[in-house]
């Protein structure tokens, strides 16, 4: 689990990395959302809180994430401070 939330949680730093497909468009999102609620304890809700924000230089994922509900759980991790 930690060494998946690493490589998701890590925008590449390689200009010839290519990625393996828009996690959007194969439904990644949802998921992530999902595991925000384990809450600020859960290494998995940290893990893809940050994978979340990885994702929002794209507006298409802000909005696919604000769909899937993912504006409460990052509001109430962040207010239990993680």
């Amino acid at each position: 689990m930690h060494a998946m939330c690493a490589r998701l949680h890590q925008p590449s730093r390689y200009k010839h990395h290519q990625p393996r497909g828009d996690p959007r468009s194969r439904g990644g999102i949802p998921p992530l959302v999902a595991l925000l609620s384990a809450g600020a304890e859960s290494k998995a809700a940290v893990c893809a809180a940050g994978t979340l924000m990885n994702m929002t230089d794209d507006n298409n994922n802000k909005e696919a994430i604000r769909e899937a509900g993912g504006i409460p759980p990052l509001v109430s991790l962040l207010g239990a401070g993680a």
